[in-house]
């Protein structure tokens, strides 16, 4: 490899990188314009507590933090929103059957409606900008984005995996 390519490929990589970061701002932007439109959107944090939750319910408090990746306290916040910044409890809050010091979280009913709901809103989006690509630049698109999603998936585990062991 000549010496000059390696420093072209990086800042080629690097500018796609920013490039990807430019399309996030922009959902962030479009995001934070629809949360102050609606009082009752969830925040980021909010919705991957509401989906570990449903797919994988009960989970105790510290699975959950765990999981999402943020500071107990946090947390605690987070909790605390889903129990009362809606008008009806998005979180269910129990006593852990087998260690009575922890606190199993489950769905309720109108978190299980507000998360589909959510994430029906979200999805009109991703399937409003994917109508505007050809069906080859969709496969395309969706081949790519697997791999990505492996690779994101890979640095989790390897994060998740350090943070057990204390690496």
């Amino acid at each position: 490899m000549i010496v000059g390519t390696r420093n072209t490929e990086a800042a080629s990589i690097e500018a796609m990188a920013d490039q990807i970061m430019a399309l996030t701002r922009l959902t962030w932007a479009s995001r934070l314009k629809l949360r102050k439109a609606r009082a009752d959107e969830l925040t980021n944090t909010e919705f991957l507590a509401l989906d570990f939750l449903e797919r994988d319910a009960p989970l105790t408090v510290g699975q959950l933090q765990r999981r999402i990746g943020i500071l107990p306290a946090q947390m605690s916040r987070v909790i605390k929103a889903l129990e009362k910044r809606f008008p009806k409890k998005l979180v269910s809050c129990t006593i852990n059957a087998t260690d009575k010091r922890k606190i199993d979280l489950a769905l309720t009913d109108a978190g299980r409606r507000t998360l589909a709901s959510f994430k029906k809103v979200r999805l009109a989006y991703c399937i409003e900008a994917l109508r505007m690509l050809s069906e080859a630049d969709r496969l395309e698109f969706m081949r790519i984005v697997r791999l990505l999603q492996a690779s994101f998936q890979k640095q989790a585990q390897a994060a998740r995996t350090a943070a057990e062991t204390g690496r």
